[in-house]
């Protein structure tokens, strides 16, 4: 879990604009774990969300980018290890939200 945290965390305020607010939220509602990240930052196209992958960085040329493209794509293997599901919604210039559902044990 720190390891999906970490990497969605630091995405979301590398991505932001300043002095913008990133939210998280968590519940745990039937036996799920939910965490929702939401921030208002550059966001993403469905292109690009479709392209997610190892090594993949979006527009470099135009953002300085840190790191080797390797965060998101290592928050879906985790999530799919573990049984989960994730998501996320993202409109372009105006920012973006993951949804990650965990099966909790009884």
């Amino acid at each position: 879990m720190q390891i999906i945290i970490s990497e969605l965390i630091e995405n979301a305020f590398k991505f932001s604009k300043p002095n913008t607010q990133v939210k998280l939220t968590s519940a745990i509602v039937d036996h799920k774990f939910h965490l929702v990240i939401a921030d208002h930052g550059l966001g993403m196209t469905t292109d690009q969300i479709a392209k997610i992958g190892a090594f993949v960085q979006f527009e470099r040329k135009r953002y300085e980018q840190q790191g080797a493209g390797l965060g998101l794509k290592i928050v879906t293997k985790i999530v799919e290890k573990y049984a989960g599901s994730f998501s996320i919604a993202s409109t372009y210039n105006q920012g973006t939200t993951i949804n990650i559902e965990l099966p909790v044990g009884n």
